[in-house]
């Protein structure tokens, strides 16, 4: 087992890297689109999180360490816990939790929120529910990895080339269903204050850029989404609560993708 306690409580940041979509032409059809049919009230968007609502393995693919996390609500707080811990690191240990997959390589460089160390305790890390911006203020199955890496090593020179090498990493297996498990988008046509270019996959559509002038209600409309329904699709962005969109911002529109980082034109 490991031996070093892990030291103070440090504040939780959120890392946000730009990352850039491409697009292109958006379909014309002028239909009039009514909401769609899975629209549900704002309370429906905050599932209830309540004892264990997600677990995960850790292992290292060089061998420095396993064992077992486990996410666990209790009142106003997630709690993230380490079991059978092995692991020849030694040191404070840091706790992401990233939407990015397993596989992802320096998972901990990218978009992902960073959990509080809890005081006194080894192997245990902590964040409010309610604390606006976090991961838990919405539903948070979006994030399908917690990733585990030593402070110290930040910024060390590593094979991977990574800022912050990662020391293992889980996938998360959640025990909350998906608040919109059913939704599906469609394109309902290029309108007046919704002129941005789509990208779609399968048939639906993907993405969808700002264009100048555009409004949260138009790019709404043209995709008969709720405004709970287009912050579910895109947790990090806050979109709908901001009048004003920034030209050249990319909006995730599909269900599959919505722990996609935001990207926005600089």
């Amino acid at each position: 087992m490991r031996s070093h306690p892990v030291v103070a409580m440090f504040a939780a940041a959120l890392l946000a890297l730009g990352l850039t979509a491409c697009t292109s032409p958006g379909h014309r059809a002028q239909a009039t689109p009514s909401p769609s049919s899975t629209t549900v009230d704002a309370t429906a968007d905050q599932p209830m999180l309540d004892g264990v609502i997600a677990t995960g393995t850790l292992p290292s693919a060089t061998g420095e360490a396993t064992g077992r996390i486990t996410l666990t609500a209790t009142g106003n707080r997630v709690r993230a816990t380490l079991t059978d811990f092995h692991s020849s690191a030694t040191g404070q240990l840091d706790l992401q939790l990233s939407p990015n997959p397993v596989t992802a390589k320096c998972a901990a460089d990218s978009w992902s929120f960073v959990m509080n160390a809890v005081e006194g305790e080894q192997d245990a890390w902590s964040l409010p529910i309610g604390v606006a911006g976090g991961p838990f203020e919405v539903d948070p199955t979006y994030l399908h990895t917690a990733v585990l890496r030593v402070d110290a090593d930040a910024g060390k020179p590593n094979d991977d080339g990574c800022v912050y090498p990662v020391l293992a990493a889980a996938t998360l297996n959640w025990s909350i269903p998906p608040t919109h498990a059913e939704l599906t988008v469609s394109d309902h046509g290029r309108r007046a204050h919704a002129e941005g270019a789509v990208t779609t996959t399968g048939g639906h559509p993907s993405t969808y850029t700002v264009a100048p002038g555009d409004t949260v209600e138009a790019i709404l409309a043209r995709f008969a989404l709720t405004r709970e329904q287009f912050g579910y699709l895109n947790p990090y962005d806050g979109a709908v609560e901001t009048p004003d969109l920034r030209y050249g911002t990319v909006y995730n529109l599909s269900p599959a993708d919505r722990g996609a980082a935001p990207s926005w034109r600089q």
